[in-house]
């Protein structure tokens, strides 16, 4: 006698427990893939609606595409709790995004405020201006940069060396009759000296 080989079939709650959804998400899911052969089985008296392997294979893949998962293998979710531990991943990934943005505000603010504050519409930067932004005497300000990034040249003028050349720029001005160039500092020469400036108060404290 023969056997007549049986098709396997999942119900709606088996595929919601084997996909890591909701029975509710089954359900759309089958109503948006029009499905209108759907078996069913009586539990109790009360219909069940039931699936066969290529049925459940298609809910699979229009889940899989409706909620973007197309990196996710959805075979491998099997518990609610899997579900919320990848809820809980991309919450910490938006707050980690959250927190980068933050610290690049607060990066950039310094260099807004010099910007605001103390630079002119060349953005240069006076030695005065520069030791009202560093907070400290002008005159102390000239000691330190004397000692290493600044010279006089032959004219009288200060000129920077040039490994400190990224610190410094020049204006030309027009002093009676004469060109001048004056030396003044950059964006990036301004935080810099008030890194090395804060830098020395901590090893002095």
């Amino acid at each position: 006698m023969n056997e007549i080989a049986t098709e396997k079939t999942v119900t709606t709650k088996e595929l919601a427990e084997m996909l890591g959804v909701d029975v509710d998400t089954v359900n759309n899911t089958v109503n948006r893939l029009g499905f209108s052969d759907v078996l069913r089985k009586s539990t109790g008296g009360r219909p069940t609606r039931v699936f066969n392997e290529k049925q459940a294979t298609l809910i699979k893949q229009a889940i899989q595409r409706h909620h973007n998962l197309a990196t996710r293998q959805i075979d491998n979710v099997s518990t609610d709790l899997e579900g919320e531990l990848l809820v809980q991943k991309a919450m910490a990934y938006q707050q980690m995004k959250i927190n980068q943005l933050q610290a690049k505000v607060k990066e950039m603010q310094p260099k807004a405020i010099i910007y605001d504050e103390f630079v002119s519409r060349d953005r240069f930067c006076n030695f005065r201006d520069g030791a009202n932004y560093l907070h400290i005497s002008q005159s102390d300000l000239m000691n330190l940069l004397k000692t290493r990034y600044i010279y006089k040249n032959n004219v009288g003028e200060y000129r920077c060396y040039s490994e400190y050349s990224q610190y410094f720029t020049l204006r030309p001005f027009t002093l009676g009759d004469k060109t001048k160039q004056q030396l003044m500092f950059t964006i990036k020469g301004l935080e810099f000296f008030k890194n090395k400036i804060n830098s020395t108060k901590r090893v002095e404290a």
